[in-house]
Parts: structure tokens; C-alpha cells; sequence
């Protein structure tokens, strides 16, 4: 078996048959779907299993509603490919994609991923933005620009096989899982290969997708995990402190232990801050106070005051604003 696309899917089925006619309408024929089910409600549940029938090379495995990194995983471990495609419902792969990745692969064997352009469409596919984030940039590793963002989409790679297998198995968070899975390949050096070509699109709707946005305490301990992954597999790879991504970085784990401090979380506030110290080239006096701060008034306390001072300088209360230029975010 030549690729093995995975998809998890829970109470969605809008674009479902989209997504999986994406995969049929590949050049390349060598191909098996695994559609894992995350404990789908009965009703959706069938409509899933019908859709999984318009052909033989699709399978279909069910799970306990677990989450969307542990249906990746139950996915990943029954699936059969030498190479590895990820794929959520509610996107599309286009029809050269394995083609193209592949090849690039086979010309270049000590690269471990492959990837190429990507582009936003709506829900009804017009096209929103091409190329989206950063794909059509040629970079040689995730890092150091995985540290600003995360700067392609799930479906954008084709991994190896055994990358997928060295980095360890996909883990359960609020949102962020696929940032922090690639973190840990991040931190293992892996080599990239880019294709100048468009290879599949992210959808934007209206519908809840797997990973949610909202800030609350499950949301916030997601984040402090994956900013404690991505720093300690940038130390694996020796990052160097005095760059620009990891200033963004620093400050990014400060404002996130400032809004873990205002929801009255200390031990992530705790967690976070020492994640902004760790990879800071030096101490900045903003943090010095807002430690100390923490002592006399606590973290919630601090982060108080922390707001106040900023919005009487002026300033944006929004992470690493002024390393923010780096951000895909700030042009998308």
C-alpha cells in the first residue's frame, strides 16, 4: 500500500463526500482510507457509514468519542501505507497531490515530508486565498517559523511513514494537537521537500470544526502543553535564542501566562512563565516585575495589573504584538 489518508470525523457529514471524492480523484491509485468515526451520535453515525461505501479502498473504524488526536492515532495504527496523509472532513486534497509529493520524495530521499501550496475556499469552494499561510514558501524544516505559527494545514504534508512512527503517537488536547504532533517532528530535524504547486484546500465554514478556538481553563492548558513542546524540542535542535521567532516565542508564553494568571490557573500560569523565561535570550524587566508581582499579589493579581499598564502605554495586550509582523496571521 502506496499512501494511507486518514480521516476523523465526529456528528459532521456536510463535506464528508467531498473529502473522500477528493482522495478517489487522486492520479495516483495506490491508496486506502481510514475514516475513524469518533463516537458519532446513531443517526450521523449511519450517514457516515454509507458514505464510506462508494469504494472498496475505504474503511471505516469506530471509536468512543475521544477526541480528534486520538482518533488520528487509532487511524494511524490500523492503516497499511508507506506514506501518511492526514485529512479532515470538511477539506479537499487535489487530484495531483500524491503524485506531485511523492515524486518529490523519490528525488529527494533524505527529506521525510513533502508539501506544497494551499489554499482557502469557502464552504461552497471559492476560492478565498492562494496560497494560504505560508506554504508557498520553500523552508527546509518546521522550525524556526513552527515557533510563530503554525504555518501550513493538516492536510498540507505528506509525511513517511516512519516519521509519523519516530515522533510518537498524537495526544488528546482541546486544540493544537496537530501543532504539538509537529513540534515533536520539529524537534527530530526532519528535512523538507516543497512542491511549487497547489495541492489541496482548507475549507472555511460556518460549522464547528474539531479543534475549537474558545478561551477557557481546557483551552488554555492545550496551549501551555504545546508551548512546553514546541520549546523543549527547539532545545533538541539547539534554536538559537537571538532570532526573531523565538523573541515572538518568549512573549508569546508570557501573555499566555498572564491569561492563565487572570483565569486564577497558577500552576499553568506557572508552567508558561517558565517557558517565556527558558527562551529568552535575557530576562526582559517585565518579567522580573510581573514575578514579582505574582508574590505579593498573586497571579491573577499580577495579571491585573499587567493589563492596566499596558492599556495605559498604549499597547495591544495581544501576544508578542510586537513581534507579530512575523505572523501569517497579521496578512491573512
Amino acid at each position: 500500500m502506496k499512501v494511507s489518508v486518514i480521516i476523523p470525523v465526529f456528528n459532521r457529514t456536510d463535506f464528508l463526500e467531498a473529502a473522500l471524492l477528493s482522495v478517489i480523484d487522486q492520479t495516483i491509485e495506490d491508496w486506502e482510507v481510514i475514516v475513524v468515526d469518533d463516537g458519532s451520535e446513531p443517526g450521523c453515525a449511519n450517514e457516515i457509514e454509507s458514505l464510506t461505501k462508494i469504494d472498496e479502498r475505504i474503511r471505516l473504524v469506530k471509536q468512543e468519542n475521544s477526541g480528534v488526536g486520538l482518533a488520528r492515532r487509532h487511524g494511524l495504527e490500523v492503516s497499511k501505507g508507506e506514506f501518511i496523509q492526514f485529512l479532515d472532513s470538511d477539506d479537499l486534497l487535489l487530484p495531483e497531490k500524491f503524485a506531485l509529493q511523492l515524486a518529490a520524495l523519490e528525488k529527494n530521499p533524505n527529506c521525510g515530508i513533502a508539501y506544497g501550496i494551499t489554499r482557502l475556499i469557502d464552504s461552497d469552494g471559492t476560492l478565498l486565498k492562494e496560497p494560504y499561510k505560508w506554504t508557498a514558501e520553500v523552508h527546509q524544516q518546521l522550525f524556526p517559523k513552527l515557533l510563530v505559527d503554525r504555518w501550513w494545514n493538516t492536510q498540507t504534508p505528506l509525511y513517511r511513514r516512519e516519521i509519523c512512527e519516530r515522533a510518537g503517537p498524537w495526544i488528546n488536547l482541546a486544540m493544537s494537537e496537530d501543532w504539538e504532533f509537529e513540534a515533536r517532528i520539529a524537534g527530530m530535524g526532519v528535512e523538507l521537500v516543497h512542491v511549487a504547486e497547489v495541492v489541496c484546500a482548507t475549507r472555511q465554514h460556518e460549522a464547528i470544526r474539531l479543534t475549537g478556538q474558545k478561551e477557557n481553563a481546557g483551552e488554555l492548558a492545550a496551549r501551555v502543553c504545546l508551548l512546553e513542546s514546541l520549546w523543549s524540542n527547539a532545545e533538541k535542535v539547539e534554536l538559537t535564542k537571538d532570532s526573531g521567532e523565538m523573541r515572538h516565542f518568549s512573549r508569546w508564553a508570557f501573555f499566555t501566562a498572564r491569561r492563565c494568571g487572570h483565569f486564577g490557573l497558577d500552576s499553568l500560569a506557572e508552567r508558561s512563565f517558565q517557558v517565556a523565561v527558558n527562551s529568552a535570550l535575557r530576562i526582559p524587566n517585565d518579567f522580573r516585575i510581573f514575578k514579582l508581582l505574582t508574590k505579593i499579589v498573586g497571579w491573577r493579581g499580577a495579571a491585573r495589573v499587567a493589563v492596566m499598564v499596558e492599556k495605559l502605554r498604549g499597547g495591544k495586550g495581544k501576544a508578542g504584538s510586537e513581534t507579530m509582523e512575523l505572523s501569517w496571521m497579521s496578512t491573512s
